[in-house]
């Protein structure tokens, strides 16, 4: 995956999480899905992947109002990236868990 490295990859799995890179057509821009790591949630929210390696807000699912409260809109990098997966891992462990 080119906008994400392994390290995320397995961060994000270890927390029953899975991301996954598409083409918006209308942006012209790749971005990410964040999803649960079960083969049949749809995805939880997504984000545009900057060329300079950072990750903007692209749009809601099904994350909690709450939970949504709390993202930021613009990621600087991966390392910040996977301290956001890591809140949404434990705030949302109840929705996560129960998709499984």
């Amino acid at each position: 995956m080119q906008h994400i490295s392994k390290t995320t990859i397995n961060f994000a799995k270890s927390r029953k999480l899975s991301i996954d890179l598409d083409f918006c057509n209308d942006h012209n821009s790749d971005f990410i899905w964040i999803s649960v790591d079960d083969d049949c949630s749809e995805p939880m929210f997504s984000m545009f992947a900057n060329n300079d390696g950072s990750f903007s807000y692209r749009g809601n699912i099904w994350l909690n109002a709450a939970t949504r409260e709390e993202i930021p809109s613009f990621i600087c990098n991966e390392k910040q990236l996977r301290q956001v997966l890591a809140f949404i891992a434990q705030d949302m462990r109840i929705e996560i868990e129960s998709c499984f």
